[in-house]
């Protein structure tokens, strides 16, 4: 699978991961074209992992620092 940033597929390190195991079950590869990722290496995967790690932080700091932003999306502001 060939995806532009690895945070447009998903920020959620669970969800990526069995998204990873249902790729490499079909044995599919996972390639990231702006930050030349390839999830057929352990280097690959390792940088996944952290990319990953940060991306989910960043959305839930984000969610903890704008209130107001989550609150419109719920609809409950």
């Amino acid at each position: 699978m060939v995806v532009y940033k690895v945070d447009r597929l998903s920020r959620s390190l669970l969800d990526f991961a069995k998204m990873m195991e249902v790729f490499e079950k079909h044995h599919v590869a996972f390639v990231s074209v702006t930050q030349q990722i390839n999830s057929a290496t352990s280097m690959g995967r390792l940088m996944l992992n952290v990319l990953l790690s940060f991306a989910q932080f960043r959305a839930r700091d984000y969610r903890r620092t704008h209130p107001r932003q989550d609150c419109r999306r719920s609809s409950s502001w």
